[in-house]
């Protein structure tokens, strides 16, 4: 009886603190998980805005994006990291890859994957059109 009384309070405890973690405290939750998704090409910056080789954040349909030109090739990741949501205009931009400031996962700019932890999950990454002189993003199929 003792045994089943311990077995059922190290269970609650458990659960207890495996719920606070993940939902109070967020731990090991993609952060981008619940972002509004851009289905059809959205307007976000005007080309003229968009610099060589500088990291930038543009709003689409109240999503934040990261925006970084290569040549004349634009890439478009979502900007709030999936490990722990930090700005990844914010990080360091080198060899196709972004930096995040904050715990430095790593993801490639072409199609998001992680290439370094902490993140478990890869960044959303999104189409890149030119249309008219402003830079059009959508969900990537």
């Amino acid at each position: 009886m003792r045994l089943a009384t311990l077995g059922a309070a190290v269970v609650t405890g458990s659960g207890f603190i495996g719920g606070h973690l993940a939902y109070r405290k967020g731990v090991g939750v993609d952060e981008t998980v619940f972002r509004r998704r851009l289905d059809d090409w959205t307007p976000v910056l005007e080309e003229r805005e968009l610099d060589e080789a500088e990291p930038r954040r543009a709003t689409a349909g109240g999503t934040d994006i990261l925006l970084y030109r290569r040549g004349d090739r634009v890439f478009a990741l979502a900007d709030r990291c999936s490990h722990r949501g930090g700005p990844l205009h914010e990080g360091r931009v080198h060899d196709g890859q972004v930096t995040c400031p904050w715990h430095q996962s790593t993801f490639r700019l072409d199609d998001g994957s992680i290439l370094q932890g902490p993140a478990t999950a890869p960044q959303p990454c999104y189409d890149v059109h030119v249309r008219d002189g402003a830079v059009e993003v959508r969900e990537r199929r």
